[in-house]
């Protein structure tokens, strides 16, 4: 009796999403089919492969018809996902428990990348409960990976986590939906599906014990203020972010964040020292033990990490050896190889960078990763790409006049931008305030009064009026300088 009173406090915290504690009031109790049914339970919402392996066996062993038939199919989902040979299914005696093994099929199909298989499972997974619903509707969304319609996924995970919030299943189960969410809305032109998702995010109760799904959920809700351009709070999000970002590989995304946030507004020591915080937090990563999506996050930040192309090489090496999963999507469809080129596009110069940008840009269009898209035709357009370039910048940033993209645009396209050569040379020794004419003639081999000419024209064709007011103006406009 005591021991039943256990287990039932052990669901209350796994509800709550306690896992920690719910697996300590576990520990105590001896291993029957009630308590090894809760253990299976918290393998799954922490992907732990391992104990869903152990215990959906034991189950499979110990348990009723009808959990044994569970338990065998979610052993099965593990062993699938190990590479191991599935052991023989047992026939689920109720609607719950064959909608469950339903499930597992269904899972085992979309690892496996037959996605026809997965619609079939579905369509046999008559969920019984709320939970069931709400994961039917989650691995709903998870096959749209299979077709590469990411629109539609986000659509679907739309629908779980509005049907997790309502229907309040554990927060476990809403935590991996919102996280999943997060990744697309971060990334995607979701048009009003966006601002809907970003309400829901906002709304999850979190677990009570950290998981990396708060992390992508609170990073992508910092990016999306950032391309409305509210920069302060954007930074502030992010600095939200980093405090339970879970290991170094995500401190260091975050890094990157506020890197690219500090470039657009003209904080160039921010953004300095938040790229060498990056660098610092990627060589404390665990490399051997990266996985999922972290190679995308890698690729993604080179925009950021190829001012240093030494470093930054290094990096994409490394992020090219990580194994991909495909329970994240990442193994499925062209995301990878876009980001790969996108990542490129920012190590190579010349005509071979136009050809990775245009390669990065049609992938993410047909994403629809508008910002990416965006910033791969800026990167052609800096390059030297003509006027086809300079209007596929203009027609994706429209909707988002305040973006990053756009206003690194504005800065390209600002006159600052079209000094070049020795005029240019004179910029750079005039800005920091201390040299005279005399002394920049003699550090460049030109005389004094050809200085002055520079520094006239220089002048007249920004429209200020004196050294003090050209500073300003390099700072206001984020100049590289």
């Amino acid at each position: 009796m005591e021991s039943a009173g256990s287990v039932q406090r052990a669901w209350g915290e796994f509800h709550r999403g306690a896992f920690r504690s719910a697996e300590r009031m576990l520990s105590e109790l001896p291993e029957d089919v009630e308590s090894v049914r809760l253990r299976l339970w918290i393998a799954l919402r922490l992907g732990d492969t391992g104990s869903k392996l152990r215990h959906g066996a034991w189950l499979a062993e110990h348990g009723d018809a009808e959990l044994s038939a569970v338990g065998r199919a979610h052993e099965n989902v593990a062993r699938a996902a190990l590479g191991m040979t599935p052991s023989p299914w047992i026939a689920a005696p109720s609607s719950w428990s064959f909608s469950e093994v339903a499930y597992a099929n269904g899972l085992i199909a979309f690892m496996q990348g037959r996605k026809n298989d997965v619609r079939i499972e579905l369509a046999k997974a008559a969920a019984r409960t709320a939970e069931q619903r709400v994961r039917r509707a989650q691995l709903r969304a998870w096959a749209e990976v299979l077709t590469e319609d990411l629109e539609r996924q986000a659509t679907y995970l739309l629908h779980a986590l509005s049907r997790a919030i309502i229907e309040e299943v554990d927060r476990g189960l809403v935590a991996i939906i919102a996280g999943s969410l997060a990744l697309l809305v971060r990334e995607m032109e979701l048009g009003d599906m966006a601002s809907r998702a970003e309400e829901l995010l906002e709304a999850v109760k979190w677990p009570e014990d950290e998981t990396i799904y708060r992390f992508y959920a609170q990073r992508a809700l910092a990016w999306r203020k950032s391309l409305r351009g509210d920069w302060i709070p954007a930074m502030e999000a992010l600095d939200s972010t980093l405090a339970i970002a879970p290991d170094p590989m995500r401190r260091a995304l975050v890094f990157c964040d506020r890197a690219r946030i500090s470039y657009a507004v003209g904080e160039h020591v921010g953004a300095a020292s938040a790229r060498l915080n990056a660098f610092a937090a990627f060589d404390d990563v665990d490399w051997a033990e990266a996985q999922n999506d972290e190679a995308m996050g890698v690729f993604g930040a080179m925009d950021v990490l190829g001012v240093d192309p030494h470093r930054a090489q290094i990096l994409f090496d490394r992020a090219s050896s990580i194994s991909v999963s495909k329970m994240t999507g990442g193994g499925h469809g062209c995301r990878l190889q876009a980001f790969k080129a996108f990542a490129l596009s920012a190590l190579t110069d010349g005509e071979e960078a136009i050809e990775h940008a245009h390669d990065a840009y049609k992938l993410f269009k047909s994403l629809k990763y508008v910002h990416r898209a965006a910033h791969c035709a800026l990167r052609a357009v800096e390059l030297g790409g003509g006027a086809r370039w300079r209007d596929r910048v203009e027609r994706l940033i429209a909707p988002y006049p305040r973006s990053l993209t756009a206003r690194a645009f504005e800065h390209f396209n600002s006159p600052i931008q079209r000094i070049r050569g020795r005029k240019r040379e004179v910029v750079d020794l005039l800005l920091p305030g201390n040299k005279t004419a005399r002394e920049i003639g003699s550090i460049l081999g030109i005389a004094e009064s050809t200085v002055r000419v520079h520094i006239k024209q220089i002048n007249r064709l920004l429209n200020v009026e004196n050294r003090s007011q050209l500073v300003r103006l390099f700072l206001d406009r984020g100049s590289a300088a």
